[in-house]
């Protein structure tokens, strides 16, 4: 029987409808993001079923976060897993594009887990390809969004992407006034390559770059300690 539900120890996300599931790329930059800073207002760019939302939510208790989404169904799916959570009154889902998102007040910080599929990988589910496909998020779009949107000075902005694209994203970033602030190197095993980067940019001074790796599991079924580290907050025990 297919699990509707993922659990988490302050909420639980319901993941049936939205084209992509809560997976670890997703845990991952939900607790890595935005260290040493306490955002009053977050902006999550494709929330799918919510759960980046939700975990800052949990990580900054005075953060109010906006969730704009693409697609009807992950919107509403979103919706609900806000409404059924601790933090509801700090939450809110929207249906629209990032791309033409209008605020009054700009973001401390943005977050993303961007589509990164170039359109040669493609899905006959609509759905699907809304969250996967790039050419629904092109990242020089994105950025020149992002820039109108972000605090000025100290507004920080983090994505995960594969190997294949950060590059692209590290030099549109830099080209709209984005300095690399953080880069995590993602590994399955220690024996693994590289697989993924969370990323994460400021427009303030001038920084050096903070440079770490973490694995996620020492062998199969083990998981690393530095990973556990991040999501203990949030992830169940296993007994």
């Amino acid at each position: 029987m297919r699990d509707d539900f993922f659990t988490f120890k302050q909420f639980k996300i319901r993941h049936r409808d939205a084209a992509m599931k809560v997976g670890t790329d997703a845990v991952l930059l939900g607790s890595w993001a935005f260290d040493t800073m306490q955002p009053k207002r977050i902006l999550d760019v494709g929330t799918g079923c919510g759960i980046l939302a939700l975990m800052l939510a949990q990580r900054f208790e005075h953060a109010q976060i906006e969730a704009v989404e693409l697609e009807e169904k992950a919107k509403q799916e979103a919706e609900y897993n806000f409404e059924q959570s601790p933090f509801r009154d700090r939450l809110n889902a929207r249906l629209g594009n990032f791309l033409s998102h209008q605020d009054s007040q700009q973001y401390d910080a943005i977050i993303c887990n961007p589509p990164y599929f170039q359109d040669k990988i493609s899905s006959s589910v609509p759905e699907r390809n809304m969250a996967r496909q790039e050419r629904f998020l092109p990242p020089e779009e994105f950025w020149s969004k992002a820039s109108t949107l972000i605090t000025p000075e100290s507004g920080r902005v983090a994505v995960v992407l594969p190997l294949d694209r950060f590059k692209a994203w590290e030099a549109i970033a830099e080209s709209k006034g984005f300095q690399l602030r953080r880069r995590c190197w993602i590994r399955g095993n220690p024996e693994a390559e590289v697989s993924r980067a969370m990323l994460e940019w400021t427009n303030g001074a001038e920084i050096t770059l903070d440079e770490t790796e973490v694995v996620i599991e020492n062998q199969r079924g083990v998981l690393n300690s530095t990973y556990l580290h991040w999501a203990h907050p949030f992830l169940l025990e296993k007994t």
